[in-house]
């Protein structure tokens, strides 16, 4: 694990009564540092690696967690399936180039054939159901969804990092395979006096068999945590609020996600209501799915749910590759793995 995400998987770990019996860092250093913090932090003794195979080599474990930067997901894709064990990995589930639609089907498939459950924390979907008995709306009928999210990185990385929250509310809302049509993308930092790729705009229409559901995506460049982010469908959004110590969340359902007008101006409409309440913390509950699906087995819709997502990513990268904009628009930046 990096440090980043590490600690946020072991405290929900250990919440759920699972054991924490080791750790992979990038180097002698960092395995010393993140040996102190897990000690002075939950007091654990526990062994640290530098790689995983040392890892599972030495120790016994049922499931591993994949919170390492994008670039390392596939080798340890591999090195679980080598080892037959049980996957909680990070969003995306592979870096997003030409190849990962085949590629992350590929390893759905594999992990699935092999009865092992592989999991992606694309945590969002678990605040839903505070969602939907708060707006009253139904799920079934909601037409329109908007999501705001303010990633630490910009240009193609900022779509890279973001995109999984939305893709997995809308598989979430909806049944069966999806495709994007219409994918409209526009970088509107430059035209209110920010750099290129700090504000984008995305939108597309969500398509299944059955349905499409018209879709708004704002990312607007954020340095640090904790990161203003929100959804809604149908006009009716939900702001999520942290509050520290603790990490307590809320939704702020019905009035402005942001307090800035140049974000409250691309929202189509707001409810003339307003009510906060208290959601719990989605990666927690994502971990505590993780830990029933290891006791009870997965859903073999579910098994394929992130190789689909890599799918419709790649073609939202596919049009922003094509868009006829400025060079500057697209120089990715960094911020992998970040807390969303």
């Amino acid at each position: 694990m990096q440090q980043g995400l590490g600690p946020f998987f072991v405290r929900s770990f250990l919440a759920h009564g699972a054991e924490v019996v080791g750790f992979v860092a990038s180097s002698e250093a960092s395995v010393e540092s993140a040996a102190r913090d897990l000690l002075r932090d939950h007091g654990l003794v526990i062994q640290g690696y530098t790689a995983l195979e040392g890892l599972l080599a030495e120790v016994d474990v049922d499931a591993i967690v994949i919170a390492a930067p994008l670039p390392f997901h596939e080798a340890a894709l591999e090195t679980a399936l080598a080892h037959g064990k049980a996957v909680l990995c990070e969003k995306p589930l592979l870096d997003a180039d030409p190849t990962s639609p085949a590629r992350a089907a590929a390893l759905c498939a594999r992990f699935a054939e092999a009865q092992l459950p592989l999991v992606v924390n694309a945590q969002w979907p678990e605040t839903l159901a505070a969602y939907w008995e708060v707006s009253g709306l139904d799920a079934a009928t909601v037409q329109r969804f908007e999501m705001e999210l303010a990633p630490g990185s910009t240009h193609e990385r900022a779509i890279i990092d973001s995109l999984p929250h939305p893709l997995s509310l809308l598989q979430q809302t909806t049944a069966g395979e999806a495709t994007l049509e219409d994918v409209r993308i526009e970088d509107l930092g430059l035209g209110r006096g920010l750099a290129s790729g700090h504000l984008q705009r995305l939108e597309f229409g969500y398509v299944t068999a059955t349905r499409r559901i018209e879709v708004g995506i704002t990312l607007a460049h954020q340095a640090a945590p904790p990161r203003r982010a929100g959804y809604g469908f149908d006009g009716l959004f939900a702001r999520r609020e942290i509050e520290e110590p603790g990490y307590r969340m809320f939704f702020r359902i019905g009035d402005a996600l942001f307090a800035d007008p140049a974000w409250a101006a691309l929202r189509p409409c707001t409810a003339a209501r307003t009510q906060r309440i208290a959601v719990a913390d989605p990666l927690d509950q994502r971990v505590a799915r993780f830990l029933a699906i290891l006791e009870n087995g997965q859903d073999p819709r579910e098994a394929f749910l992130p190789a689909q997502r890599m799918r419709m990513l790649r073609s939202v990268l596919d049009a922003y590759e094509a868009a006829p904009v400025d060079a500057a628009m697209k120089r990715a930046s960094g911020g992998e793995g970040q807390q969303p």
